[in-house]
């Protein structure tokens, strides 16, 4: 690859034979070495040969220490550091990386083996902007524990991307697999195959995270260990190769390969597509293409008066008057394609006739769903994040649009003219990693945003064009956040964190405080999925764990668990969303399904019909529009399909 790397330094580590009686000797950890370095040096990768350094058959973690500082004391732009070998957990929870002489009982191990938090803080030191692990090992998973420690102010601006992406061969209490003879790894094996096989439909270059998602594909449908993946900032999307398959063909459901078959989980809210190369490296530029006008609609006057149908603060009142009785589900058409990758949310306009959706192309797109019966023209496209959207959600009188990305940033559009969609003032910035999760208050005033650096933050949307003053920020300890919704009847925020718990906050005067009103404890894994009932006494909850919980929310102060968990899932469930009338739920999980509820007695959920099936892949968002008769639900395919809900 064609590209300044003299600045940069890639670190491979590799450990085939032990001294130690108990620890077996890993053959393939030799040929995995070898296949790394010859992968980097060749024509996909074009690291020069000068930059990667081979560090193998290291006995102690001294000696590997002296070797690792003094090869990147000269790196300022890019830092990628490999290691194959026996991993082991201590006592203490960390990893620990097993070199020639370390012995594996439990009192010794830390002292003898190189300690990945060790490790770590001399890449910390180091002052590459961009900083890459590849861990080939067992239980390399608990590297996570150190993600949020890397970042680089400083260079922060040196190269089109910064911070840390870390790939796992293995999670925290797993292990990872290896043939017994000398072939590489499995790992390696498959990151490799993918790498030089190539992503078709990827584009020119193969973003780290892609190559991420493939190879977790393939292991998976070899019934082999699943990979995991951490970082912050946009370091996942370096450009690690050049893409060998054709770049701008329609991208297929990853194949196995030489690996035999077996079924496909994402345990993680990921990315399943690379941007070109434009958006890859940050052009920034807006663009707006339109397939075809909008039907003339009324919204929202350029007076401010709220559009008929909405009350005086421009929020639509829920329709409760006449409950429906949904009894499942039919397409409406073929699926809306034009996204280029994972499309990773979607939200209805209050009205109904726009459909937004965001990807990991970098765009947002907008549908007219006036008619969707007859067809859903794209009206616009809207590109101006530097990373994959992750989150959509309309002002509740719908003149506004916010965005959330893995750029760190979030993004307000004038959307009262879906023909004519254009942004609002500067990106609101300060978000230290993804933004996962955007909603408005019922007053439109309040804008909250989830973030992966594990804070909430507060925006005055008040008069958008006049500039967005952040009103607070709430610092959560369970990690990541990755989820919030708004109580359509009062100022009660809800948020879904990667503790599997989910908190209520007052933000009736953000300026003052926002308090924890209450906190739900039950998930056993993160909660990426948060809805309340259009009256607010319900919030439903889905998570890793693969089920939705319903909450009684009617008292924000003492929020208590509405009937038993909903276990209709088989893996992670992303989505959820109410009807208008809240007598029914939609969820949409990794398994390929969209589930449908009855949720006219909250402590008796029921399901409706059967799953709606015929995803290619995950489906990351489900939307209903505000007259409760369409459900759209996006799909890791890069497509969305529509559906009819049939009383």
């Amino acid at each position: 690859m064609d590209r300044d790397l003299s600045g940069s330094r890639a670190v491979l580590i590799g450990n085939a034979a032990y001294t130690h009686p108990d620890v077996l000797n890993l053959p393939g950890a030799t040929a995995s070495l070898a296949a790394m370095r010859d992968l980097l040096t060749g024509d996909l990768c074009g690291w020069p040969s000068d930059r990667v350094t081979c560090l193998a058959e290291i006995r102690s973690p001294s000696k590997l220490a002296l070797e690792v500082v003094s090869a990147v004391r000269d790196v300022e732009d890019v830092l990628l550091v490999y290691f194959v070998g026996h991993g082991k957990g201590t006592s203490e929870g960390q990893l620990a990386l097993m070199l020639g002489d370390t012995d594996p009982t439990p009192e010794a191990l830390p002292h003898t083996a190189m300690l990945y938090e060790n490790l770590a803080g001399i890449m910390r030191g180091c002052r590459a902007a961009t900083k890459l692990v590849i861990l080939d090992c067992c239980h390399a998973g608990l590297s996570d524990r150190s993600t949020f420690h890397f970042q680089s102010p400083s260079l922060a601006e040196a190269y089109p991307v910064d911070g840390l992406y870390v790939i796992s061969a293995s999670a925290a209490r797993k292990k990872a697999k290896s043939p017994l003879d000398k072939s590489m790894t499995y790992f390696t094996d498959a990151f490799v195959k993918v790498v030089t096989a190539g992503i078709p439909g990827c584009g020119l270059t193969l973003p780290l995270d892609q190559i991420f998602l493939h190879l977790r594909a393939l292991l998976l449908r070899g019934n082999l260990p699943e990979p995991v993946d951490s970082g912050i900032r946009g370091a996942r999307r370096f450009p690690f190769a050049y893409n060998a398959a054709p770049p701008f063909a329609p991208p297929p459901a990853p194949r196995a390969a030489e690996i035999p078959g077996s079924r496909r989980v994402w345990n993680r809210r990921t990315v399943l597509s690379a941007m070109t190369t434009t958006a890859l490296f940050g052009s920034g530029g807006a663009f707006l293409s339109r397939d075809r006008p909008f039907a003339h609609r009324p919204t929202a006057t350029h007076t401010g008066r709220a559009a008929p149908g909405t009350d005086g603060g421009g929020a639509r009142p829920p329709d409760t008057s006449v409950p429906r009785t949904v009894r499942g589900a039919s397409r409406l058409g073929g699926p809306l394609t034009g996204h280029q990758g994972y499309v990773a949310c979607v939200a209805f306009s209050p009205d109904g006739r726009t459909l937004a959706s965001g990807g990991n192309d970098a765009t947002i797109r907008l549908w007219d769903t006036t008619d969707p019966t007859f067809g859903v023209p794209a009206a616009a496209v809207l590109a101006r994040h530097e990373g994959y959207v992750e989150c959509v959600a309309f002002s509740p009188d719908g003149r506004t649009l916010a965005s959330g990305s893995d750029d760190g940033t979030i993004r307000l559009w004038n959307a009262a003219d879906p023909n004519n969609a254009a942004p609002v003032g500067r990106p609101l910035p300060a978000n230290h990693g993804t933004v996962w999760s955007v909603a408005f208050s019922p007053d439109g005033r309040t804008l909250a945003a989830a973030s992966d650096d594990g804070t909430i933050r507060l925006w005055n949307t008040a008069h958008p064009d006049d500039g967005v003053p952040a009103t607070a920020v709430l610092t959560l300890s369970g990690g990541p956040v990755n989820s919030v919704a708004f109580s359509p009847r009062d100022h009660t925020l809800a948020s879904g964190s990667d503790d599997g718990t989910i908190r209520l906050w007052n933000t009736a005067d953000p300026a003052r405080g926002v308090p924890t009103t209450a906190v739900c404890t039950g998930h056993t894994k993160y909660v990426p999925a948060l809805a309340f009932s259009p009256d607010g006494r319900v919030l439903a909850s889905g998570s890793d764990d693969g089920t939705i919980r319903l909450w009684n929310t009617a008292d924000p102060n003492t929020a208590t668990p509405a009937g038993r968990p909903l276990t209709g899932h088989h893996d992670t469930v992303w989505s959820v969303a109410f009807s208008p009338d809240g007598q029914t739920l939609a969820s949409g999980g990794n398994d390929k399904r969209i589930l449908l509820w009855n949720t006219a007695d909250p402590a008796r959920t029921q399901p409706i019909g059967h799953p709606l099936t015929g995803y290619h892949d995950d489906v990351s968002s489900v939307a209903i529009s505000h007259d409760g008769r369409t459900l759209a639900g996006a799909c890791g395919d890069a497509t969305i399909q529509l559906w009819r809900l049939e009383v």
